[in-house]
C-alpha cells in the first residue's frame, strides 16, 4: 500500500478581537487487494473442497459443484485462482474547514 498526505493550516489575528483561520488536507492511497473477497470470510480457504482439483484438464481452474461443505457453500472461488487475481484501488481526498472567532470578553470567544 501506499499513501500520500499533506496538510497546510493557516491563522491569522484580523484584529484585536477577530480572528480567522483554515486548515486543508490531502490525502493519496493506492491499493492491491486479492479479488475473492477472503477478508470477509476467515475460514474460506479450508472450507473449499480438498477433492476439488486445483485446476482442471482443460486448464480452467477448478471449482465446487454448488454442494455444501463444512457448513459452508462449495462453489466460492477457487482459493489459488482468487490469489492469482487482482484489484487495485486508487483513492484521493480532500477535506478543509475554516472558522472565524470572535472576542467578546477577555474570557468569552464564539467560533
Amino acid at each position: 500500500m501506499e499513501r500520500y498526505g499533506a496538510r497546510i493550516a493557516i491563522d491569522s489575528d484580523i484584529s484585536k478581537r477577530f480572528k480567522a483561520g483554515g486548515s486543508l488536507n490531502y490525502t493519496y492511497s493506492k491499493r492491491r487487494l486479492g479479488n475473492d473477497l477472503s477478508y470477509m470470510y476467515a475460514t474460506k480457504d479450508w472450507t473449499f473442497r480438498p477433492d476439488v482439483p486445483v485446476k482442471n484438464e482443460d486448464g480452467t481452474w477448478g471449482t465446487g459443484d454448488g454442494a455444501f461443505s463444512y457448513y459452508m457453500e462449495a462453489d466460492l472461488a477457487n482459493p489459488v485462482a482468487s490469489r492469482q487475481k487482482q484489484n487495485r484501488n486508487n483513492s484521493t481526498q480532500f477535506t478543509g474547514s475554516s472558522y472565524l472567532e470572535v472576542k467578546i470578553l477577555d474570557n468569552l470567544k464564539i467560533r
